[in-house]
């Protein structure tokens, strides 16, 4: 998860995790798009620097970065964490997204992933860079957005695996 708003470059060189990984400019997208795998098939995607959706092996949300707000997945719900400061130390409250909160953000969130599926398909993008450069990472997203159900799932846990 990115942790500050930083360069897009940034994110594709530092994000090791995800051992294929890619940058896009997609036409209907204000910012590039970067998405990659981790080695046990989950998924990242980046649009600039928010928002930042994160899936798990089972294709089940349990990360959002959006609007500059984190969300993780908790026992199969949504649960907004805000930073906390004081003198000592840092600390998040955590908020559970009611029922309503959490449907509306999984239509929003699908609707975005079927427009980024409309338009990889239909050619309408460019590949910026790619890690590793022999890899089609473009494919494996297309092959991954096809394959997601219908009605997205929050996972149990905001860990990848």
């Amino acid at each position: 998860m990115v942790r500050k708003v930083q360069d897009r470059e940034d994110v594709l060189r530092e994000a090791t995790a995800l051992v294929s990984r890619a940058e896009c400019s997609v036409l209907g997208f204000d910012e590039d798009v970067i998405f990659g795998f981790r080695q046990d098939g989950s998924v990242a995607i980046y649009v600039g620097p928010d928002p930042v959706y994160q899936f798990n092996s089972q294709c089940q949300l349990r990360r959002v970065y959006r609007n500059e707000i984190l969300l993780k997945a908790k026992n199969g719900r949504l649960v907004e964490l805000e930073r906390r400061l004081d003198k000592r130390a840092v600390s998040w409250a955590e908020r559970e997204l009611s029922d309503e909160q959490t449907t509306t953000l999984l239509f929003e969130l699908r609707r975005h992933l079927d427009d980024l599926f409309e338009a990889l398909s239909a050619d309408r993008f460019k590949l910026l860079a790619q890690v590793p450069q022999d890899d089609n990472v473009v494919s494996r997203l297309l092959d991954w957005l096809a394959a997601l159900p219908e009605q997205l799932v929050v996972a149990r846990s905001p860990h990848a695996r």
